[in-house]
C-alpha cells in the first residue's frame, strides 16, 4: 500500500490537533505548555476562570508573573522536579495576586525529547476549592495524567451520527466497559430508558444550537446496572455539521459530590433540606455571631422560636447562662468561655475549614440550668463571598454516659481478670460466673420488685417518681449485666424465635453502620432463600455486633467489613470437627474483614476467656468468650480462619428449622392471664429482703400469704395451718430442705396444691444438679411484679400441678 500523499497526511495531523485542541478547550482544568524558561508557550480558554486573562495574554509570559510570587514560591519543588524530567502532582493552597487561598490540584508532566531532553511541560491545574469549601470528604482523586486525552480526570469521548467512535480510560472505568464493548455503539447504551435518551440529546441540541456547546446533567447507567449521576458537556467538531462531523463530550460522575454541588448551586433550598433533614443541631452564623438560619432540631432542642433568634446573636438562640438579654452575649467578657462561641469565633480567627470538638455547655431550662455534653463541629462556608460558620451541634450526654458506665465496666473486668487470671477454660469460669449470677439476682430482685412497687404508688407528676425510675432502671442494667454474664457462661435462659438471619442482618445493618468508622464498608451477601433459625435475638446481634468491633479496630484505616450467609450441609466429618451435635441442614453465617489478621497461635486461643489481642487498657478478652458461649447456646459451632496482614474470617454454623416458634409465643402472649387471686399461698424464701417483697406484692394484689423463711418451717406452717392451701412459692436452694423436697412432702397433706418455683440460678443449672426436672413451673429471679404476678395467676389457673 502506498503511503498517503503529504497534503492529506498534513490535513489529517491538522484535524488531529484540531480535534485535541478541542478536547482540551472543553476541559474545566487550566490546561498549559510551558516553556523551560517557565514561559507560556500555549493555554486553553480556562486561564479566564483561574487568572483572569484570555490564553492570548498569558502567552509568553512567566509563570511568576502570572500567579504571583507567593503560589510560585510554594510549588517550586514541583517545577524543579519536571524540569528534572519527572512528572509532577501536587494538591496546594495557594495564595494568587488577587490574595484569595485558591485549593489547586496540580500535575506537571514533561516534554521529553527522544533523547529525555526537557522540552517543556505540560500544566494542568484544576481549582478544587469549592469542592473542599462545600465538603472535605468529597475531593477528587484524579487519576495520573500521562497524556491529556487518555489520562485526563473525567470521562471523554467522541460520537458520529450517535455512534461512539472514541473513549479514554476514564470513561470505560466510570461506566465499567472495555472500549471495544463501546466503540461502534450508539450512544443509547449509556442510557437507562430512551425517554432519559431523548431528553438529555434533546436538550444538548438545543444548547449547542444557541451557544455553541452544552452542558447537561443526566444520567447513565454502568454495565452492572448501578445508576450514576453525570454532569456532560459536548461541544461539535464542525459547528456546521454537528452530527455527521461528531461530537465530542466529556462526562464527569458528580453522584457523590451532587448534594455538595447542588448546595453552592441552590444554597437556600438545599441547605433548608440539610438542616431539617439531619439529628444533629445546625446553625449558620455570621463572623459576629448573629444567627442566620437554624434547623428544627435545633429549635427544638434550645427552645426558641427561629423567627425570634434570626439576626440576633446567639445567646438569645442557647439560652446559655450569660445570655442576660438578646444583645448581651458576644459583648460580654465571659462569652469566651461558651464553648459554641469560642469554637466558631477560632475557626474565623484561623480560617481552619473543619474544626471537630467536645464540649461541656450550662443552658437554661425554666427557672433552672441543665448540663449538656456536646460534640460541636465547625465549617467555613463561603456564601455570596462572604465567609459564614456553619456550627454542628451533637448532644452527646447519653453517649458519655454510657461510656463511663463502659468505663467502670471494663474495670471490673480488668478486677474479674486479675482474680482469676489462672483460669484458662471456660467451664470453670462459667460455674463461677452461674453462681454470682445467682447471688446478685437474689439482691436484684427485692430491689426491682420495691421499685415498681413505688413507681406503681407515685403519680406521674410526683417528684420523688423520676429517683424511683432511676434505681428501676439501673437495677435493669444490673439484670441485664448479669444475663451477660450468663451469657458467658452459656448459663443464660435464652427466648428462642423463629429468625431468619437475612432480616436479622438487614434490620441490624443499620445500627452497625452508626456504630462502624466511616471509612469501613459494610458488604451484605445474603442467599435467598435462607431457611429459618431457632434463636434469641438480643444474643445474636450482640454476637454480630462482638465481631463487627472487633474486625473494626483489626481494620487501621479504611477497609471493608462483609456478612456473606448461605445454607450448609455438614457432613459427620465435618460435624465432627466442628462439634456440632445436630445433623441437617445448617445456617452458615461468615463475617470477613480486611485487617491485619492473626497468626495461628493467636487464632487457637482467640476465644478463650481473658485473651485478647488488644492493648493493656483497650480490652477484657471477654468479647469472643460471650460470643463462643451464646453460640454453642444455639447449640452452632463458630471457628476462625486468618493470616497476618490477610484479614480474618469467622464462620457460624447455626442449625436451620422450619418451626414457627413466634406463633407459639404470640398465641401465650394474648393468653396473659390476670393478676389479681383471693387464694392462699405458702411462701418459703431464705432472703429476708426478697421474702418481705414478695408477701408484699401477692397481699397487694388479694392474696393470703404465709411466710417461712425456710423449707422446715414452711413444712411446720403448712401442718399446722387450718385452712386450704393453694400454691406452693418456694425458693428452689435453701438450708436443711429444698424446695421440690419441701413440695414432696406438703403434696401427701395438699393433694391439689400445685408448686411455683423460685431461683436465682438458671433452670439448665438446676435441672443439671437435680433440684427440678424439666416440667417444673420456675420464675427465674430478679423477676418484675407483674411477671411474678401473672406466673402466680397462670400457676394457680392450671387444670393439673406438677412438682
Amino acid at each position: 500500500m502506498k503511503d498517503a500523499p503529504p497534503h492529506e497526511s498534513n490535513q489529517a495531523n491538522r484535524q488531529n490537533e484540531d480535534h485535541f485542541r478541542r478536547i482540551i478547550n472543553v476541559l474545566p482544568q487550566f490546561v498549559a505548555y510551558v516553556n523551560p524558561d517557565l514561559t507560556y508557550r500555549y493555554a486553553n480558554p480556562s486561564s479566564q476562570a483561574f487568572f483572569g486573562l484570555p490564553p492570548e495574554q498569558l502567552v509568553g509570559r512567566k509563570t511568576r508573573d502570572i500567579i504571583g510570587a507567593r503560589a510560585h514560591d510554594a510549588i517550586q519543588p514541583y517545577l524543579e522536579k519536571v524540569l528534572a524530567g519527572e512528572t509532577s502532582h501536587y494538591q496546594r493552597d495557594l495564595v494568587y495576586p488577587d490574595d484569595k487561598v485558591h485549593t489547586i490540584d496540580g500535575w506537571l508532566i514533561p516534554d521529553l525529547s527522544e533523547s529525555g531532553e526537557v522540552l517543556g511541560y505540560y500544566a494542568i491545574l484544576y481549582d478544587i476549592t469549592h469542592v473542599k469549601t462545600a465538603h472535605e470528604a468529597l475531593r477528587e482523586k484524579d487519576a495520573k495524567m500521562r497524556s491529556i486525552f487518555r489520562v485526563a480526570p473525567i470521562g471523554i469521548g467522541i460520537t458520529s451520527n450517535r455512534t461512539i467512535v472514541e473513549v479514554n480510560d476514564r470513561l470505560c472505568r466510570m461506566l465499567g466497559y472495555r472500549q471495544d464493548e463501546l466503540i461502534g455503539h450508539n450512544s443509547r447504551l449509556l442510557y437507562g430508558s430512551d425517554e432519559e435518551y431523548d431528553a438529555a440529546g434533546a436538550e444538548r441540541r438545543r444548547q449547542i444550537w444557541q451557544h455553541g456547546s452544552s452542558s447537561v446533567e443526566t444520567r447513565m447507567v454502568r454495565k452492572d446496572g448501578a445508576v450514576i449521576t453525570v454532569l456532560t458537556n459536548a461541544t461539535p467538531i464542525d459547528p456546521g455539521a454537528p452530527e455527521t462531523a461528531g461530537i465530542i463530550f466529556t462526562v464527569l460522575d458528580i453522584s457523590n459530590r451532587k448534594q455538595a454541588e447542588q448546595a453552592v448551586k441552590t444554597q437556600s433550598n438545599t441547605l433548608d433540606a440539610i438542616f431539617n433533614s439531619t439529628p444533629s443541631m445546625l446553625v449558620l452564623v455570621d463572623e459576629e455571631g448573629r444567627v442566620e438560619k437554624i434547623n428544627r432540631r435545633a429549635v427544638e432542642f434550645f427552645g426558641s422560636d427561629q423567627e425570634q433568634v434570626t439576626n440576633r446573636l446567639c445567646g438569645l438562640l442557647f439560652r446559655c447562662i450569660n445570655a442576660v438579654g438578646p444583645d448581651a452575649c458576644g459583648a460580654m467578657a465571659a462569652c469566651p468561655s461558651c464553648p459554641i462561641r469560642s469554637r466558631f469565633s477560632e475557626t474565623f480567627r484561623s480560617g481552619t475549614p473543619f474544626r471537630e470538638e467536645e464540649g461541656e455547655m450550662t443552658l437554661r431550662r425554666g427557672d433552672h440550668e441543665v448540663t449538656y455534653q456536646l460534640l460541636i463541629s465547625t465549617a467555613v462556608i463561603t456564601i455570596e463571598q462572604i465567609d459564614k460558620v456553619l456550627i454542628s451541634i451533637t448532644d452527646i450526654s447519653d453517649i458519655k454516659r454510657k461510656e463511663a458506665e463502659l468505663t467502670r465496666q471494663r474495670i471490673a473486668h480488668e478486677q474479674l481478670e486479675q482474680q482469676y487470671r489462672q483460669a484458662q477454660k471456660m467451664e470453670p469460669v462459667g460455674r463461677l460466673a452461674g453462681g454470682i449470677a445467682h447471688d446478685l439476682n437474689n439482691l436484684l430482685a427485692p430491689i426491682l420488685g420495691y421499685s415498681e412497687l413505688l413507681a406503681t404508688d407515685l403519680t406521674e407528676n410526683d417528684p420523688r417518681r423520676a429517683a424511683v425510675e432511676q434505681i428501676l432502671y439501673a437495677g435493669q442494667r444490673a439484670r441485664d449485666l448479669i444475663r451477660q454474664l450468663l451469657a458467658f457462661s452459656r448459663k443464660q435462659t435464652l427466648t428462642f424465635r423463629s429468625i431468619n438471619i437475612n432480616e436479622l442482618l438487614s434490620q441490624f445493618h443499620r445500627l452497625l453502620r452508626r456504630t462502624i468508622r466511616e471509612d469501613i464498608q459494610i458488604n451484605l451477601h445474603l442467599a435467598d432463600p435462607l431457611p429459618n433459625i431457632q434463636g434469641d435475638t438480643g444474643q445474636l446481634e450482640q454476637v454480630i455486633l462482638n465481631l463487627a468491633v472487633n474486625a473494626q479496630d483489626a481494620m487501621v484505616g479504611s477497609g471493608e467489613l462483609s456478612f456473606q450467609t448461605a445454607l450448609a450441609v455438614p457432613d459427620d466429618a465435618e460435624r465432627a470437627e466442628m462439634d456440632l451435635g445436630q445433623a441437617g441442614p445448617h445456617v452458615l453465617l461468615t463475617i470477613t474483614d480486611t485487617g491485619i489478621g492473626m497468626d495461628g497461635d493467636t487464632c487457637a486461643q482467640v476465644f478463650e476467656p481473658f485473651f485478647t489481642t488488644k492493648g493493656q487498657h483497650s480490652g477484657t478478652g471477654l468479647g469472643l468468650s460471650t460470643v463462643y458461649g451464646i453460640i454453642k447456646q444455639h447449640k452452632g459451632a463458630i471457628g476462625v480462619t486468618s493470616k497476618p496482614g490477610r484479614g480474618t474470617t469467622f464462620t457460624i454454623h447455626l442449625p436451620a428449622t422450619d418451626r414457627n416458634l413466634n406463633q407459639v409465643e404470640e398465641e401465650r402472649e394474648a393468653s396473659h392471664p390476670q393478676v389479681q387471686g383471693s387464694e392462699t399461698i405458702l411462701l418459703a424464701e431464705d432472703d429476708l429482703n426478697l421474702r418481705a417483697m414478695v408477701e408484699t406484692v401477692l397481699q397487694k394484689h388479694g392474696y393470703t400469704v404465709l411466710p417461712a423463711a425456710d423449707g422446715r418451717q414452711a413444712a411446720e406452717l403448712a401442718q399446722s395451718y387450718p385452712g386450704r392451701i393453694d400454691l406452693l412459692l418456694t425458693d428452689v436452694v435453701m438450708p436443711e430442705m429444698n424446695g421440690r423436697q419441701l413440695y414432696e412432702r406438703l403434696a401427701g397433706q395438699y393433694p391439689s396444691i400445685k408448686a411455683l418455683y423460685m431461683s436465682g440460678y438458671t433452670a439448665e443449672v438446676l435441672t443439671d444438679e437435680g433440684a427440678l426436672d424439666h416440667r417444673t413451673e420456675l420464675v427465674q429471679k430478679p423477676f418484675s411484679v407483674m411477671d411474678l404476678l401473672a406466673r402466680v395467676r397462670a400457676t394457680l389457673d392450671r387444670s393439673v400441678s406438677s412438682g
